[in-house]
C-alpha cells in the first residue's frame, strides 16, 4: 500500500473517531479556503468552517503544517475547502513550481515536490495537475497533501510555497492563491513566511491601504492544542 493510500485510510479512521468524540472535545480554531465567485470569476477567501463564516473575502494565502499526525510526518489534511457554488464542478489546479523560504523570501526549490490528492486524482508541484469536486449543500472537503523528496530521500525541514488556482466551466479561472506549508520549522518562522507571501504576492487594492493600517491579512493555519 502506497503512502497516499495509507494516509487516506488513516484520515477516515481519524474522522470517525473525531466524530464520535466531538461532543466532549473542543474544535481547534482555524481557517480553510473558500471558493466563491464575483463578476463571473472564481475567487478565494478564508473560511471558518466551525461557524460557517467568511473571515477574509480577499484571502489568497493559507498556512498549514506537515506532520501534525506523528504517524505521517510528511502529510497534512489542511487547509480544507468550502464553497457556496452549489451544483458547480470546481477544478483545483496545482501549478508547477515549488519554492522554499530562505529566511527573507521564497526562492525556487527543485529538491522536493508537494502533492495534493482527492478522490483518486492528484496534482503536484513538479508537473502540475489537480482534482475536481462537485459542490453540494454543506460542502466541506479536506484534500490530502504530501511532501516528497527527490529520489526517495526524505524532504528537508523547511517552509514551502505551493501555487494553485481554481477553474470551472461556468466561471473564469481564479487568480493564483498560495499554500504555505511548514515542515519542522518554528511557528515564528512560518508566520514570517506567511506574512511575506501575503505582502509580496497578493496585490492590495489601493483603496484599502489606508484602512489596513499595517494589520496582517494572512490566513493562519490550524494551531492544535497538545
Amino acid at each position: 500500500m502506497n503512502r497516499i493510500s495509507q494516509f487516506s485510510q488513516h484520515i477516515m479512521t481519524t474522522i470517525i473517531a473525531s466524530f464520535l468524540g466531538y461532543a466532549s472535545l473542543a474544535s481547534p480554531q482555524h481557517v480553510d479556503a473558500y471558493i466563491w465567485a464575483q463578476g463571473g470569476q472564481l475567487q478565494s477567501a478564508s473560511w471558518d468552517a466551525t461557524t460557517d463564516t467568511i473571515v477574509d473575502s480577499n484571502a489568497r494565502v493559507f498556512g498549514a503544517d506537515f506532520g501534525e499526525d506523528p504517524f505521517f510526518p510528511f502529510a497534512s489534511e489542511d487547509p480544507g475547502f468550502g464553497s457556496n457554488l452549489l451544483g458547480s464542478t470546481i477544478n483545483l489546479n496545482v501549478l508547477a513550481g515549488l519554492s522554499s523560504w530562505n529566511g527573507s523570501e521564497f526562492v525556487s526549490f527543485a529538491n522536493a515536490s508537494v502533492i495534493a490528492e482527492f478522490g483518486g486524482a492528484s496534482g503536484n508541484t513538479t508537473s502540475g495537475g489537480g482534482f475536481s469536486f462537485l459542490v453540494g449543500e454543506g460542502f466541506h472537503l479536506h484534500p490530502s497533501y504530501f511532501i516528497e523528496g527527490m529520489s526517495g530521500i526524505d524532504p528537508a525541514n523547511g517552509i514551502y510555497l505551493v501555487s494553485l488556482n481554481a477553474s470551472s466551466s461556468s466561471y473564469s479561472t481564479s487568480n493564483t492563491f498560495w499554500l504555505v506549508f511548514n515542515l519542522g520549522e518554528s511557528e515564528a518562522d512560518h508566520d514570517a513566511a506567511i506574512d511575506w507571501a501575503n505582502a509580496n504576492l497578493v496585490p492590495t487594492p489601493a483603496g484599502l491601504i489606508a484602512m489596513l493600517g499595517g494589520f496582517p491579512m494572512a490566513s493562519r493555519r490550524r494551531r492544535r492544542s497538545n
